[in-house]
């Protein structure tokens, strides 16, 4: 009883005669898995778990939202890589070392310091999902960190080159580019809007909250907008995406929504105000995404209070919305003069 931990002798003798069997034929880890999973299984029902990388990591995507699956998927599988042989050996052979290495690799291969903590945190998720199903102990990701340095901050795009841009722009990107300069959707969540998320009776555009299972973030839907969509729900299938030929286009690629967008802004002769970071990458201070940046701070500059601007962009902290808002002078003047003045 003290060593199987079983009050009862017939069940504990087969814990014991388990356990010589494995003293005397067991001749590598895999047949030593196996046998104790057997023993377990005899005595609880439930066969001891112990899932390789892979597959621990394939059935934790499982469970993902699409959005979520598509962009963790190419985290695992450039943590599989990495791992090599080891992806196929069990999870709890996986060390903080293997981790930090991993996360080392991807510095020097030049990975800008927000990719490698998101890398980071989809495998701080998939262990720590384990350790909360008791496959390991610890989570071999908790003691490594990532320091993302302070952001380029984005500029915004004035309502001239706007307007420039769309009149450069061709086909569907003319109501890809309004959704984004009135909604603040992302590129991708823009060009693969479906008509179900939209509801021109109710004038609102209602559209799923990252992270929060059937919480929805609702954005109206502005006067200039909304007779183009009529006009476009008219004439399109009502079931589907709002624009079908760009939504199974990637967003990113040499040949992604972002490039066509950048080539769109070249016909305008809209400057993108591209630089180069210290690691050697590009970076375009405006880009798709500064419609975000800039339907945020449209609404702060005229007042309107920041939790329904959250509201509207679906942010869920406050430091994440306040790096959208960039307030004119002006209206900073404004609300500095409204301290009363010491009396003459």
């Amino acid at each position: 009883m003290r060593s199987t931990k079983e009050t009862s002798r017939q069940k504990a003798y087969e814990v014991a005669r388990g356990w010589e069997h494995v003293e005397r034929n067991a001749s590598n880890e895999a047949q030593v898995r196996k046998v104790l999973s057997e023993i377990l299984e005899r005595n609880t029902g439930q066969p001891l778990r112990t899932p390789t990388v892979r597959a621990w990591f394939t059935e934790w995507l499982h469970g993902k939202r699409d959005e979520t699956k598509a962009r963790y998927s190419g985290v695992s599988n450039a943590f599989f890589a990495h791992l090599g042989n080891r992806a196929d050996r069990p999870l709890k052979d996986v060390t903080p070392v293997d981790v930090q290495a991993y996360v080392n690799g991807m510095k020097e291969a030049k990975g800008s310091d927000k990719t490698v903590a998101l890398h980071l945190q989809a495998l701080k998720s998939a262990f720590n999902f384990a350790r909360k199903m008791q496959v390991i102990d610890n989570n071999p990701a908790d003691p490594i960190t990532v320091t993302v340095e302070d952001e380029v901050e984005r500029e915004l795009f004035s309502e001239t080159e706007a307007k420039l841009l769309l009149d450069a722009a061709e086909g569907e990107w003319k109501m890809l580019l309004r959704l984004g300069y009135y909604t603040a959707l992302r590129l991708s969540k823009a060009a693969t809007l479906k008509w179900d998320a939209v509801d021109l009776v109710g004038r609102t555009i209602k559209i799923p909250k990252p992270g929060k299972r059937g919480r929805f973030a609702v954005i109206p839907i502005h006067d200039a907008l909304l007779p183009h969509l009529e006009a476009s729900a008219s004439t399109d299938r009502t079931d589907g995406y709002v624009l079908p030929g760009l939504a199974s286009a990637d967003s990113g690629g040499k040949r992604g929504l972002s490039r066509h967008f950048m080539a769109i802004a070249r016909k305008a002769g809209v400057d993108l105000r591209e630089i180069t970071r210290p690691n050697g990458h590009k970076f375009c201070k405006r880009s798709f995404h500064s419609f975000r940046h800039g339907v945020v701070s449209g609404l702060a500059n005229k007042g309107v209070v920041r939790e329904q601007r959250m509201t509207i962009t679906g942010h869920k902290t406050e430091k994440e919305h306040g790096r959208y808002t960039h307030l004119e002078v002006e209206v900073l003047r404004e609300a500095m003069n409204k301290l009363p003045a010491i009396p003459e």
